[in-house]
């Protein structure tokens, strides 16, 4: 049946069949990825490592032997919010506090808890400052501090450039099994007079959550129950970010509204020499070209639209609708049918550059925010 196609038929089938096949293996997900749940989910869950040479009444009564570490963190400074490369720089202080030692399954004991690590390390330059010697009090309540420097990850959202407001995560992880350490941090973070250097976001809130990192495989740890993975306790920290308006305003959107001005008087201007209103568009169409290329340079490559992206486009309309416009502009030497009809066209063109200086960019501010 295939060799009765027409060419046209048989090349639209192997295109499709092509499309198809690369879309079904560039879409391949991640069969598993970890997940953050709740202390209670996690404590309730049936599937538990339980220590070897115990009878089956022990094993069902038995219980983890958890050491609850209560921890805080004191922000130094935050500083260098690099867009091209998503990340952001981070000098804290991470504080513990416990009481007795660590209890491991066999019976031994630590007078320290394993310690944490920050996720998500922009690079090797990262620099830990561990104190392995904890501070006991006469109570036996011990207390340690672990400090670090350097640049960690970030997943940034620019839908809304330049009025961008972005969320910056800390998370440090128990280098020890959740069965083992399970930290809590109550508090938000302390931080020093003036820390925050990157001037042009403010942080309008902070939220603390404490979870269970479920990672999708047991590394290879023979003492896991079948179906069993490894799990660890984790603090994650969002400190929200509100953009400066007034600085992104005059930035990037006020050279956009002059283009746009100078281009709604040029248009709204009622002139009979053609050559005057045919000069401005093209002008402003490298000026353009130019603001865009300078306004993109600082972010990352991306799959998506932004705001300003949207504006940009407006206003490479504008421009071509303003070189229409000026192409019919009136002429004495014509008929009152023609000038007539000039003048009903010109108001058409008229209402759709108001539109898209005016209308238009609320719209998409409307649609982005939904």
């Amino acid at each position: 049946m295939f060799y009765n196609l027409s060419i046209i038929n048989k090349i639209l089938i192997c295109f499709c069949i092509i499309f198809i096949s690369y879309h079904a293996s560039a879409n391949i997900p991640i069969s598993e990825q970890s997940k953050f749940i709740d202390h209670e989910t996690w404590l309730i869950d049936p599937l538990r490592q339980k220590p070897p040479l115990l009878s089956d009444e022990e094993i069902n009564s038995w219980k983890p032997p958890f050491l609850y570490v209560d921890s805080g963190i004191h922000i130094i400074n935050l500083y260098d919010l690099n867009h091209k490369d998503q990340r952001y720089g981070l000098k804290a202080d991470i504080w513990f506090q416990w009481s007795g030692d660590q209890k491991y399954w066999d019976g031994s004991s630590s007078d320290y808890f394993g310690g944490v690590w920050v996720n998500s390390i922009y690079d090797e330059q990262f620099t830990y400052y561990e104190n392995n010697d904890p501070y006991i009090d006469i109570n036996d309540n011990r207390s340690s501090i672990t400090g670090f420097d350097g640049f960690l990850n970030s997943n940034f959202d620019y839908t809304k450039f330049p009025f961008d407001n972005q969320v910056l995560e800390i998370q440090y992880e128990a280098a020890m099994d959740a069965y083992h350490v399970i930290l809590n941090q109550k508090d938000k973070p302390s931080a020093e007079p003036n820390f925050n250097k990157i001037l042009d976001y403010s942080i309008e809130s902070i939220e603390v959550e404490n979870k269970l990192k479920v990672y999708p495989t047991a590394q290879g740890v023979t003492d896991y129950e079948d179906g069993e993975t490894k799990a660890s306790s984790i603090v994650i920290i969002k400190l929200n970010l509100k953009k400066s308006f007034i600085n992104s305003f005059f930035l990037y959107i006020f050279p956009l509204v002059t283009i746009a001005f100078i281009l709604l008087i040029n248009s709204s201007k009622f002139s009979t020499d053609k050559s005057i209103k045919l000069s401005l568009p093209p002008a402003t169409l490298i000026a353009l070209i130019f603001l865009q290329k300078e306004s993109a340079k600082d972010l990352p490559a991306l799959n998506y639209l932004t705001y300003i992206d949207y504006l940009y486009i407006l206003s490479y309309f504008l421009i071509f609708i303003c070189f229409l416009e000026a192409m019919l502009s009136y002429k004495i030497n014509n008929t009152e049918e023609r000038n007539n009809e000039y003048i009903y066209k010109d108001l058409v063109f008229k209402l759709i550059v108001f539109s898209t200086v005016f209308i238009a960019p609320l719209f998409i501010w409307i649609l982005i925010n939904r």
